[in-house]
């Protein structure tokens, strides 16, 4: 009798366990999709500064990408601090407005994609 409910007791033991739960894994963390518009900070200067018009992230090629539309008279985004400025004049730009693509590199930080190396932590937008 013993033998016959070790046996039943047996045949339990898959039923039971296939009813655990079994732990989730948490999802790694994938450093170029960690980059978000609290990652930068948005200056407006005394002389023209002002709110960028599109501020939108979106996700390309799997990394977060950060497009920024500066609008006005003689519209210019400088970066840095001032360390670099790209002009509504330059070349692939629109008189009137300054659009600039930002990548999330694998570090977590935003930079230009045909400026690797530099990590962009400030922009401005400025006009008339």
């Amino acid at each position: 009798m013993l033998f016959l409910i070790g046996l039943i007791l047996a045949g339990l033991i898959p039923i039971a366990t296939s009813c655990l739960a079994t732990p989730s894994m948490p999802m790694p963390v994938v450093p170029c999709l960690t980059c978000s518009t609290d990652t930068i900070t948005y200056t407006t200067g005394p002389a023209g500064g002002k709110e960028f018009q599109e501020a939108i992230i979106y996700i390309d090629g799997g990394c977060n990408e950060l497009e920024l539309l500066c609008v006005g008279v003689d519209a210019n985004v400088e970066f840095n601090f001032a360390m670099g400025v790209i002009r509504d004049t330059d070349p692939g730009q629109t008189l009137g407005q300054v659009r600039i693509n930002l990548f999330c590199n694998d570090q977590g930080d935003w930079e230009f994609a045909n400026f690797r190396g530099l990590p962009i932590v400030n922009v401005e937008c400025s006009s008339l």
